[in-house]
Order: C-alpha cells, then structure tokens, then sequence
C-alpha cells in the first residue's frame, strides 16, 4: 500500500499541474479571440500583446449571422462537386471528404486589419458583438495548393511568383493545361485569373498562406467547382503550414521565378467608337456596366462617338459625323459647315473565346437612320499571347462599299427606319487585323 501511495502521490500531483496548466491556457486563448462586447476591432487590435509572429493580413473576424449563408456555400459546393460527373470518382470522393470536416466559420472579409487606418476610416471600422470572435493567427510560410486529384500540396512562399509556378511545383503533368487559377488570398479576398496563352495576364501574387485551385482543361471539374470551392475556402482564414515530419516532403518553387503573365488584353476603341482596330470591328467586349466617349478624325470624317456595355454580351451606342466635303443643307446656298449624319451601333456577342475556339460576334454599324454608313459583320478573335488576331466578314460600308445615295434625298422620310431588307445584302468582303500588347503597359500597336 506504501508504494502505491508512494506512486499515486506525483502522478495526482501531475494531473492537477495539468488542469491548471489547461485551465490558464483556455483563459489566455479566450482573452486573444473574444473582445469585450461593443469594442472596435480598432481598439481591439491595439489592445493585443506585440507579437512578431502575428499575421494580421489573415485576421478573421468571425459572425454567427453568417455561418447560415456559409452552411448554404458548402452545399452548394459538394453539390458541384458532385454534378461534376466527368472528374475521377476518386478526387471527387478525397474533395468531398475533406469539404466536409472543414468548420462553417462565419469569417467576414475585414477592409484593412490595420488599428490606425480603421480609426481614420470609422465606416470601415466593425463594432463587435456579444458572440463575434476575432482571430489573430500565426504567420504561415507557405502557399496551399489544392490539386485536381483532391489532394493539398503546400508550398514554401516567394515573392515574385505567380499562380501558375505553384500549382506546377504541386502538380506538374497538369498546370501546363490549366486555364484559369482561384485564390483566396489570406485576407479572405477571392480572385480569378487567367493563366494560359490565350488568357493570361496582371495578377497578384499568392500572398503566405493563400489558397489556389488550378485544375486542367481536361480535368473534368466543373467551373462552379472552382468558383463556390475558393469562396468556402476563404472563409476559413489563412492555409496552415504543414506538420514538420511533412514539411521535407513539400513541392518547391523553382530558383527563380518564371516569365510574368505579361499586360493582359487591353481593349480600345476604334474610330467608330466601338472596340476594334483602326477602322475595322473586332469580337471583343469590354465588362459590363463600361461607358465610354470619344472622338476621332479621319479625312474628311469627324465622329463623336458615346458606347455603352450594358451587359457583357452587347455593345451599343451613338454617334454623330460631321461630313467635310458634303455641304449641310441646300447646296445652291454657301455654306462653310460640313454635312451631318447620325448613327447607331450594336455588336453580339455569339459565344466566348476559350482554348481552342475564337470569340466571335455579329454586329450592325448605322443600322437605323439614312444609311450612309451602315454595314454588318461576322467576326472572330483569338489571342495568342501578346497578340489578338481577328478575321471577319463584312456587308455593306463594311465591305467597301459607298453608298452614291445623296445626302439630302437619302434624308427625307429615312431617318429612323430599319431597311431589314438591306442587311447582309450586296457582296461580302474578308477583313482581318491584329493587335500587339508591347512590353511597356500603355502602348498597343494595331
């Protein structure tokens, strides 16, 4: 009995040391996640201990509002991810395991997780509630990849590389075939950029602790997959480091970083206001919601010209001529003011480019109004790199014709018809051009 009380002596000793150790722990770890009811984040970041090692960029300030519209994104997502019937049964199955243990946060993007930057922007402030958290982690060093066999592949961090050198150190049979790569920045920022020949172009690099999914062309996942996966994923703060008996294992970047994306496509207008080369339309669209006005003169041609892109597949819009060499009015009368005419434009977008196909659009030029320069094309535009090659068909002024019509006669009683009739009428004409990007971002040569 002696020894046995001799025994039971430190190991109950030992039992209560680690209560108290676990209790003190639990107190501390409260104190660093929960603030004080009704406090902004502001005083709440310049309330914490310094600590060399904090990573404020991954901050993550936590709501339970939120953990609903959360719960509704993972359901989402394993449904893609099963409707993804074409991808390997076996990633499916890793993806939507792992999915599934992953925690419903409530994260909510914070603007800047700088204390003194919120108390001059009060708007951009939080006030935290009674059961927010806030969350202050650890700098992580690398960048986690999640592959298209559903497996996670971290990566140490560089600055300097982009998307693509990650997901080709984790997966290098298939990031040559990717076309697009998600991110979610630690910050819980998401982005999606493009990254093959036909698409690239600026991006942000991944930053300590981003997420990335890069599947192939060919991968069979769904693009929904991608789109609801790196939202979920942001929502769960910055990607952990690997175990140390994993980290000898990890991908790594090559040496030096590779070739940039370069400046991506830069869409201008052309003299007629719409996106194009010089004269002559091409397949491509500017975002949805973009405006924009210009002017140009071309002898004896001055048009002023307003386009608008109300939604990502029609470009339309007014422009007003002022003809030099024709006289305004009645030509026995002298008159020193050019002729004036008006148009309208719109352009269709038929479908978009991808890795193999063109984008391609059919559009009107002056299709309403006296005609003067009305015409139609069929176009199609291709990107390879830091050129954009288009090749089309045209009708009408398109093609080269003019129209002999005179001005005045072609005036009266023809101002705001349609002539359905004249469309893609009278002989077509090839037309093709290309665009370079150069080197240095605001030059383009056409």
């Amino acid at each position: 009995m002696r020894h046995r009380r001799k025994l039971l002596a430190p190991l109950v000793a030992l039992f209560v040391a680690a209560l108290v150790l676990a209790h003190n722990h639990a107190l501390a770890q409260s104190a660093e996640k929960t603030p004080a009811a009704g406090k902004r984040l502001s005083e709440w970041l310049l309330a914490q201990p310094v600590d060399p090692n904090a990573y404020p960029l991954g901050l993550s300030w936590r709501v339970p509002g939120e953990v609903a519209a959360q719960l509704a994104l993972r359901r989402d997502l394993l449904a893609a991810i099963g409707a993804s019937n074409e991808a390997d049964p076996a990633a499916a199955a890793r993806l939507r395991d792992w999915i599934v243990t992953l925690p419903v946060t409530g994260r909510v993007p914070v603007a800047i997780a700088d204390a003194r930057w919120l108390q001059a922007n009060p708007k951009r402030d939080p006030v935290i509630a009674p059961n927010d958290t806030v969350v202050l982690p650890q700098r992580p060093h690398t960048v986690t990849v999640v592959t298209q066999a559903g497996l996670r592949c971290s990566v140490p961090h560089a600055a300097g590389y982009e998307a693509r050198a990650y997901l080709e150190a984790c997966d290098p049979e298939h990031a040559g075939s990717a076309d697009w790569a998600w991110i979610a920045q630690p910050d819980g920022s998401v982005q999606r950029f493009g990254i093959a020949i036909w698409n690239g172009g600026k991006q942000d690099e991944p930053a300590p602790g981003a997420w990335i999914w890069g599947p192939s062309r060919s991968s069979g996942w769904r693009e929904a997959v991608g789109s609801d996966l790196i939202r979920f994923l942001a929502t769960q703060g910055p990607a952990p480091d690997p175990p140390p008996e994993r980290e000898a294992r990890e991908a790594r970047l090559p040496p030096t970083p590779p070739a940039r994306s370069g400046q991506g496509l830069r869409l201008s207008a052309s003299d007629w206001g719409m996106i194009g080369l010089m004269q002559m339309p091409t397949a491509r669209m500017r975002p949805a919601g973009d405006f924009s006005a210009t002017l140009s003169y071309a002898n004896p041609y001055m048009r002023g010209n307003v386009f608008a892109q109300p939604i990502d597949w029609i470009e339309a819009g007014f422009r007003y001529i002022d003809i030099r060499n024709r006289a305004y009015g009645d030509p026995s009368y002298a008159s020193d003011q050019g002729y004036k005419d008006k148009g309208f434009d719109v352009k269709f977008r038929l479908w978009k480019e991808s890795y193999w196909l063109p984008q391609v659009a059919l559009g009107f030029r002056d299709f309403v109004g006296t005609g003067l320069f009305s015409g139609e094309f069929l176009a199609a535009s291709k990107r390879t790199g830091p050129f954009d090659w288009t090749l089309g068909v045209g009708w009408g002024y398109i093609a080269g014709r003019v129209d002999a019509r005179d001005p005045k006669t072609a005036s009266q009683g023809q101002v705001g018809n349609f002539n359905f009739g004249a469309y893609f009428s009278g002989p077509a004409k090839a037309f093709g051009g290309v665009q370079y990007q150069t080197p240095w971002a605001p030059l383009a040569l056409k």
